[in-house]
């Protein structure tokens, strides 16, 4: 433990972490073949009189997946924070999990949302994504949609960090 903060937390190397996650999922009746998405990978908005997100079309950019290497490095940033990390499904496209890495903002953050060292979650139920496989179509699904402006999505899904 720091003295600066009582609540830094111990977390587990990043291959050690996608493995508890992989079987986490596997536990879960998913597959355990784990594609990372950043928010620009998302293509929705709310359904007209849907207010659930499972409800939600979603369309996910193929060309807008995050890499391994831009992956590892935002777990890294997260580990040095100590605040906890969770390994979160946000919805299921093709039978395999889409994920993200929340990393909570500060100790609150981090209370409210119980974090320990490593936290694994798939939402119940879990939203059936549609992938876009061209990229002609993500922009023009874009100029329609108007992600930018749907709330829905959460901000706890990163924005692809800029990192060195």
């Amino acid at each position: 433990m720091n003295e600066t903060s009582p609540h830094l937390c111990d977390s587990p190397p990043f291959d050690e972490a996608v493995s508890v996650f992989r079987n986490f999922l596997r536990q879960q009746g998913q597959s355990d073949t784990v594609l990372w998405i950043w928010r620009n990978s998302i293509i929705s908005r709310r359904g007209s009189g849907s207010r659930k997100s499972a409800n939600r079309r979603i369309f996910i950019d193929r060309h807008a997946l995050a890499d391994d290497d831009s992956i590892r490095k935002y777990y890294d940033a997260g580990v040095e924070r100590g605040l906890g990390i969770a390994l979160r499904v946000f919805c299921v496209a093709d039978g395999n999990p889409l994920c993200y890495i929340y990393l909570p903002e500060d100790e609150t953050a981090a209370e409210y949302s119980m974090m320990s060292s490593l936290k694994c979650s798939l939402p119940t139920p879990c939203p059936t994504a549609t992938f876009v496989n061209y990229q002609f179509l993500a922009v023009l699904l874009r100029l329609v949609i108007r992600t930018l402006r749907s709330a829905w999505i959460t901000n706890d899904v990163p924005l692809r960090p800029a990192l060195s």
